[in-house]
C-alpha cells in the first residue's frame, strides 16, 4: 500500500485577512482543523502542519491531531515552509512514498478530493491539481523529488517544480480547489456551503 505523508502549510500572517486566518471558524471548526481532518483522512498518518506567524497561539489547538513543525523563517516565503515540512517528513519513522503538499485555506476541499490525488499517484510522477492557468497544490511529490523540494528558496513555492521540473505530471481536476480564503469577506461568502 502506498504511504503518503501530508504537509499542510499554515505559516503565514494572513495580512489580507487581518491575522490568524488559521483559527477562523466555519461550522464550529477552524479552517486549519478542516484541512487537518480532510488531509489526514486521505494520508497515511496525522499530517504535518507547518506553522510560523502566531505559532504559539495556533499550536495548542492542533497538537492532538497533527504533528506541528515551527518554521521560524516563515516571513521569507512559502518555500521555507515547504523545506521545513520536507525535512520533517524525511526524518519521520514512516517510510513515505510521497508527500502531499496542501494549504490550510482551501476550505471547500474535502477528504474525497485529497483521496483523488492519492488514487492518481503512481510512486514516481507528480500529481497536481489542475487550474485554468496551470497546475498547483494540493500536489503529491514522489520521494525521488524531496531533495529538490528541500532546496527551494523562500520566495519559490512548489508551483515551479510542478510546472517546470521536466517530470511527468498527472493533472487532477478538483473544482473545489478554486475557492480559498484570503479575506474575511471570502470567509463569509463560503459559510452558506457548510
Amino acid at each position: 500500500m502506498t504511504q503518503i505523508g501530508g504537509i499542510i502549510l499554515a505559516a503565514g500572517e494572513s495580512r489580507r485577512f487581518g491575522g490568524r486566518k488559521q483559527l477562523a471558524e466555519i461550522s464550529g471548526k477552524s479552517l486549519l482543523r478542516h484541512a487537518i481532518d480532510a488531509v489526514g483522512g486521505a494520508c497515511t498518518d496525522r499530517p504535518f502542519v507547518v506553522l510560523g506567524a502566531y505559532h504559539n497561539e495556533i499550536a495548542p489547538h492542533i497538537a492532538d491531531v497533527a504533528m506541528v513543525i515551527v518554521n521560524l523563517e516563515w516571513s521569507q516565503g512559502m518555500g521555507t515552509s515547504i523545506v521545513a515540512g520536507i525535512h520533517a517528513i524525511k526524518n519521520h519513522t514512516t517510510e513515505f512514498d510521497g508527500a502531499m503538499i496542501a494549504v490550510c485555506d482551501q476550505i471547500c476541499l474535502k477528504e474525497a478530493d485529497y483521496r483523488k490525488l492519492v488514487a492518481a499517484f503512481d510512486g514516481s510522477s507528480i500529481v497536481a491539481t489542475a487550474y485554468p492557468d496551470g497546475l498547483g497544490v494540493p500536489a503529491i511529490f514522489p520521494r525521488s523529488m524531496w531533495d529538490d523540494l528541500a532546496k527551494l528558496d523562500g520566495a519559490t513555492g512548489a508551483k515551479k517544480l510542478v510546472n517546470h521540473s521536466g517530470r511527468k505530471v498527472t493533472a487532477v481536476a478538483l473544482p473545489n480547489a478554486t475557492i480559498d480564503i484570503d479575506t474575511r469577506q471570502n470567509l463569509v461568502s463560503v459559510m452558506s456551503e457548510f
